[in-house]
C-alpha cells in the first residue's frame, strides 16, 4: 500500500492501523501455539527436522558482565520468545512513523487539500483542522489569504473534481490550471509543502535506485551537474516522454558554429 505513488495519507493511516490490530492480535499466546503446531505439522509432512535449539555461544571475556545467561530449556521457548520479540518490533515501527505530530498535521493538509479541490471547503462547513494546519504553516502561509483561496477555489466549478483523490491528482490539476494558478498562490505554497513530505517513500527509493544506472563505471568523468540533470530526466519521465527529439536537436545543434555548418540544411 505505501509502495504506491498515488496513496494519500489518510489510506495509508487506516492501512497501518488495520496493521496494528493484525499484530496484536498475533500477539497472543493462543495465536502462537497455534503457529507453532502449523509449523511443527508441515516440518513433519514435508519431511524437515523439528526446530532444535541453536548452539549456545560463550560471550567475549571483554563484554561478558558475569551474570548468567537465560538459557531457553525446550526450542518452543526460544522461538516463542522471537516470535514476540519480532512482533514488537513490527508494532512499534509502525506505531512511530504513523502516531506522530507531524503525520497528523500533514495528514489534516492533505485532506484540507482535497476538501477545496472536490468543493467541500465552505464557510458554513470550514474544517476544525484549518487552524491547526494554518498555525503549523504560519512562517510560510497567509493564513487569511490561504482560507479565502479556499473557499474560491472550492466554489469555482470549472475547477472542482470530485475525482482527485490524492495530491498528485491535485498537482496535475494545478498544472492544467495554467496561468489561472497565481490567483491561489497561497494553496499553491501548501500543496508544496505537501509534496514535500511524500507518505510513501518508494519515489524517493525508486529514484536512488536508478543511480547504479545513470552513473556506471563506463561514466566515472560524470560530474555533479550532468547526473542531477540525468536524474530528473528520469525522475520526470512522463514529462521526459513527451519531449520532440527533433525540437532537441535543432537546439543542440544551434549552439555550436561547427554543427551548424555540418548539420545545416
Amino acid at each position: 500500500m505505501l509502495q504506491k505513488k498515488k496513496t494519500n495519507a489518510a489510506v495509508a493511516k487506516s492501512a497501518a492501523d488495520v496493521v496494528l490490530e493484525n499484530l496484536q492480535w498475533l500477539r497472543t499466546e493462543e495465536q502462537f501455539s497455534l503457529f507453532w503446531e502449523r509449523v511443527t505439522c508441515t516440518a513433519e509432512a514435508v519431511g524437515v527436522q523439528e526446530p532444535k535449539l541453536p548452539r549456545r555461544r560463550q560471550p567475549s571475556r571483554r563484554i561478558d558482565c558475569g551474570s548468567a545467561a537465560t538459557a531457553d530449556q525446550e526450542p518452543v521457548d526460544y522461538f516463542r520468545r522471537i516470535y514476540f520479540e519480532f512482533i514488537d518490533c513490527a508494532i512499534g515501527c509502525i506505531t512511530a512513523r504513523f502516531n506522530q505530530r507531524g503525520f497528523d498535521v500533514y495528514m489534516k493538509a492533505e485532506r484540507l487539500v482535497l476538501d477545496a479541490f472536490n468543493g467541500h471547503f465552505t464557510e458554513s462547513t470550514l474544517p476544525i483542522e484549518y487552524e491547526e494546519v494554518a498555525q503549523h504553516f504560519a512562517g510560510d502561509i497567509d493564513r487569511g489569504k490561504l482560507k479565502i483561496q479556499m473557499q474560491l477555489l472550492s466554489t469555482s466549478p470549472s475547477i472542482v473534481d470530485t475525482s482527485i483523490l490524492n495530491m498528485q491528482q491535485v498537482s496535475d490539476k494545478v498544472s492544467d490550471m495554467g496561468a489561472a494558478r497565481e490567483i491561489f498562490t497561497e494553496v499553491s505554497k501548501l500543496i508544496r509543502l505537501c509534496l514535500t513530505i511524500p507518505v510513501s517513500s518508494a519515489t524517493a527509493e525508486r529514484s536512488f535506485s536508478a543511480l547504479r544506472r545513470l552513473k556506471t563505471f563506463t561514466r566515472s568523468t560524470m560530474n555533479t551537474s550532468r547526473l542531477t540533470h540525468l536524474a530528473l530526466l528520469h525522475v520526470h519521465q512522463h514529462r521526459t516522454d513527451k519531449l520532440d527529439l527533433n525540437d532537441i536537436c535543432k537546439t543542440f545543434m544551434s549552439r555550436n558554429e561547427r554543427r551548424v555548418r555540418m548539420f545545416h540544411k
